[in-house]
């Protein structure tokens, strides 16, 4: 999303190509044509396609909403300073 402050989903998104967990481009970049030849070539590859799945389980954080709805609870408790 190229209208989020910052641009952070792109660099959410460069994060993960960088892990191997992901391929990345802008949303400039998008068209029919991109996306019909990207999906030939998964099909074409799906040994890349099932590395790029274990790159991802592997640095997945299963448990991440329950730790951060941890985290907002405990923030909550905190008494705010005036």
């Amino acid at each position: 999303y190229p209208f989020a402050v910052n641009d952070h989903q792109m660099a959410n998104a460069r994060a993960m190509e960088k892990m191997e967990a992901a391929d990345v481009v802008p949303e400039s970049g998008l068209s029919v044509e991109w996306l019909t030849t990207y999906l030939a070539r998964c099909i074409d590859r799906p040994d890349a396609i099932q590395a790029m799945a274990e790159a991802a389980r592997e640095h997945a954080i299963p448990d991440g909403a329950e730790r951060l709805a941890d985290e907002v609870e405990k923030a909550a408790r905190i008494p705010a300073a005036v």
